[in-house]
C-alpha cells in the first residue's frame, strides 16, 4: 500500500482489543506503511483513557514502546493523562511531529472529557488532514466514531442513551469487545439488546461491533475510501431497518456504500 499523499486524510484503525500485541502486527505495519514506512513513521502513544487507573498508563506506554520500536523510526510515549496535559507545549510539539497517533484503552468518558475542545485534539486533527494515521483501541475506538452509546448499561437492563463522540469516522458507533459481550449474555439476549440499540440510535448511525484482537481499518484508495477487517476475528455491522447484522471475517473488504467514504474529521462534531 503506497503512503498517503499530503492533503489527504490518513488511515484509521478501530480496534476491539489487542493494542500493542503481535496479533495486531498486520494493522500496525499497515499504519506505518501508509505514512511512508519505517524510516518515516513517528508513532505517538496516548494512554489517556487509562489516566484514572494507577500504573496503567505506564503499562500501556511501555508495551507500546516495545511493540513499535522495530516498526517505526521514532516512538514517543506521551505522559498525556489529564486535561492540563493537552495544553502542554512539549506534548503539543511531539503531536505536531508525529504521523501515527495510537490511543490505548480505558474509560471512553474520561478520554472524551480530556480531549474535547483541547489544543492537543486540534493538533491531531490538523495532522490527520495532512495524511497522518490514527488508531484507537476499545475506549480509543469508541472516541473515534461519531456516536457513542451505553451498551454495557443496556446489557444490564438500563435504557439506551446516545451521545456524540469525536467524529473522525462519520456516522459510526463502535462497540469494542463485541464477542466478549456475546459470550457472556448469550445470543438470544444479545439480539434483544441490539434491537434496543437500533430502535433508539440516530437514523444515520452505523453500529460497528468489533471483536477482540480485531480491527476495522479504513484508508483512502485510488477508487475512494476503503475499509477492511484485519486481525483474528470479525466485525459486525448493523443499521436501521435490518435487525440481522452483517458479519465480515478477517481479511474481508467492506462493500462500497456501507461505511463512510471519508474518515476526515467533521467540523460539525466536537472540537
Amino acid at each position: 500500500m503506497p503512503p498517503t499523499s499530503s492533503g489527504q486524510p490518513g488511515a484509521v484503525a478501530l480496534l476491539g482489543s489487542g493494542e500493542y500485541l503481535d496479533v495486531m502486527n498486520e494493522t500496525d505495519r499497515f499504519l506505518v506503511e501508509i505514512v511512508g514506512g519505517t524510516g518515516k513513521a513517528h508513532v505517538a502513544l496516548i494512554p489517556t483513557a487509562s489516566g484514572l487507573e494507577p500504573g496503567s498508563p505506564d503499562y500501556w506506554n511501555d508495551l507500546g514502546l516495545d511493540h513499535f520500536r522495530p516498526l517505526a523510526k521514532q516512538v514517543s510515549a506521551l505522559p498525556l493523562l489529564a486535561r492540563e496535559h493537552t495544553e502542554d507545549e512539549g506534548i503539543l510539539a511531539t503531536l505536531r511531529e508525529a504521523n501515527v497517533f495510537y490511543f490505548s484503552g480505558g474509560s471512553p468518558q474520561y478520554l472524551m472529557e480530556t480531549f474535547t475542545g483541547s489544543a492537543a485534539w486540534d493538533t491531531i486533527v490538523a495532522r490527520l488532514r495532512e495524511g497522518a494515521a490514527i488508531a484507537g483501541c476499545s475506549a480509543g475506538a469508541i472516541m473515534l466514531g461519531t456516536y457513542r452509546t451505553n451498551f454495557r448499561s443496556v446489557m444490564a437492563g438500563e435504557p439506551a442513551t446516545w451521545g456524540q463522540a469525536m467524529g473522525v469516522v462519520p456516522h459510526v458507533a463502535v462497540l469494542p469487545h463485541f464477542d466478549r459481550a456475546w459470550r457472556r449474555i448469550g445470543e438470544d439476549v444479545m439480539k434483544e439488546h441490539v434491537k434496543t440499540l437500533l430502535s433508539t440510535a440516530p437514523s444515520d448511525a452505523v453500529i460497528a461491533g468489533v471483536e477482540e484482537d480485531t480491527a476495522l481499518v479504513g484508508w483512502p484508495g485510488d477508487a475512494g475510501w476503503q475499509w477492511q477487517v484485519q486481525g483474528r476475528q470479525n466485525v459486525w455491522l448493523l443499521w436501521h431497518g435490518d435487525d440481522a447484522p452483517t458479519v465480515f471475517e478477517s481479511g474481508a473488504m467492506i462493500p462500497s456504500g456501507i461505511l463512510p467514504e471519508t474518515a476526515i474529521y467533521s467540523e460539525s462534531n466536537p472540537k
